[in-house]
């Protein structure tokens, strides 16, 4: 759900962001009509140091949870699950904290947030967040991310007493060597 609104809001952006480009063409009319709320206007659109900062954090944590699941191969998954010739990856970012990939993923809602929060995003200038609907679809949005947020912090332990379950002493020596969760000397 969090990366269709993502995908969904940043298509929206750049649709705006390029019809202001050809603000005569027909296309270009309907998209700004449809997108901006009146009185509103699409020159306020704009990329600054937040929205940069924003772009560049999603596109880190993304590179970093791709480079977690090449690391993890055939053994990464979305469900919590141990397989039957599941190995112990204690190689890369494994290494450093047992739970790399949430690392990525926490740095790509921390993107999100700067870049769609910024004054110049499309949901700050569009004029969507003055409806109830968009108020309420952003403040729900916003409580479903924390909540996922939480939930990451929370399913760790129960995906670490997995693995000690399967791999015992490896696990736990492991552990001893990495202790930390998702940041180094953090957590």
């Amino acid at each position: 759900a969090a990366q269709s609104v993502f995908w969904t809001v940043g298509i929206i952006e750049a649709a705006v962001i390029i019809a202001n480009e050809f603000p005569t063409e027909p296309l270009s009319k309907a998209i700004l009509s449809t997108l901006m709320m009146s009185g509103r206007t699409q020159s306020l659109l704009t990329m600054n140091r937040t929205a940069i900062t924003g772009a560049s954090l999603i596109a880190l944590g993304t590179l970093y949870r791709m480079h977690c699941y090449r690391v993890m191969k055939g053994f990464f998954t979305f469900d919590l699950s141990v397989r039957q010739n599941h190995k112990l990856i204690k190689t890369g970012p494994y290494s450093l904290v047992r739970h790399p990939s949430y690392l990525g993923l926490l740095v790509v809602y921390a993107g999100m947030f700067c870049w769609y929060g910024t004054g110049g995003s499309w949901l700050r200038e569009s004029g969507i967040l003055d409806t109830t609907g968009g108020s309420v679809f952003f403040g729900g949005f916003t409580v479903t991310m924390v909540t996922f947020m939480v939930g990451l912090l929370r399913r760790m332990p129960i995906e670490d007493a997995a693995m000690r379950k399967r791999f015992g002493q490896e696990w736990d020596d492991w552990a001893r060597e990495v202790p930390d969760m998702v940041i180094p000397g953090v957590i």
